[in-house]
């Protein structure tokens, strides 16, 4: 595998795009002045434009952030250090050349718009041959999803994605909330797509020890990165 780096970065901007310092002073000023100065009810009025500011000021967080944002990194010392300090994290392992890649980053790039709470990166295995080791990333596309650092998935190739390559959107999200990875979607399936992922959290550390967690597998013919 001889990939080279590409010099340009890939940073996906969500669909709607947050709101500016300035705009968000003028927002809260806006809201402020449509709460009757009159009107308390015990706090009330002081409660809610509490609840405002936090909501301001998380918005202002994730236009500030790669929240809300498909990201790839290209450092392997960065990746580890940014993976350890997020909550909620998924990360992509991709090759350039493999077309399934392709397909699961334009899945990706829509769930990182939606769920804005959790960060999504990605990364070429010809940057990060550490990671790629010791999670014993073999076959691809290869994602893993981590919450406080601890593995909670490990989806290789499409195998458990109903449709392989034409799975929907909706499908991969339904499997990572249910492996509680991504908080859960309103109205969503209760029917996971990852049978063979949900029920039971791997308690392996993943990123920060460099163990692979997770029961996601590549196939026994493959010893090398391939296109699953």
């Amino acid at each position: 595998m001889s990939a080279q780096p590409s010099s340009s970065s890939v940073h996906h901007k969500p669909t709607c795009d947050e709101p500016h310092s300035d705009d968000s002073d003028a927002l809260l000023e806006e809201l402020e002045e449509g709460l009757d100065n009159n009107f308390d009810l015990g706090g009330f009025r002081e409660q809610r434009m509490r609840e405002l500011q936090a909501q301001v000021a998380a918005a202002q967080q994730r236009r500030d952030t790669s929240y809300g944002r498909y990201t790839e990194i290209r450092v392997e010392k960065d990746l580890i250090q940014t993976t350890a300090n997020a909550k909620r994290c998924v990360l992509h392992f991709f090759h350039r050349d493999f077309r399934r890649c392709r397909i699961m980053d334009s899945h990706l790039e829509k769930l990182a718009a939606k769920h804005t709470d959790v960060l999504f990166l990605k990364a070429d295995v010809a940057n990060v041959p550490f990671l790629v080791t010791k999670l014993e990333v073999k076959v691809l596309p290869c994602l893993i999803g981590f919450v406080d650092g601890v593995t909670k998935m490990k989806l290789v190739g499409f195998e458990e994605l109903p449709g392989g390559d034409t799975f929907e959107t909706a499908a991969l999200e339904i499997g990572m909330v249910q492996c509680g990875v991504l908080n859960k979607v309103p109205g969503a399936d209760a029917v996971g797509a990852f049978p063979s992922l949900s029920g039971g959290e791997s308690r392996a550390r993943g990123i920060r020890n460099g163990t692979a967690g997770g029961r996601g597998r590549a196939r026994d013919d493959e010893s090398d990165l391939d296109d699953d």
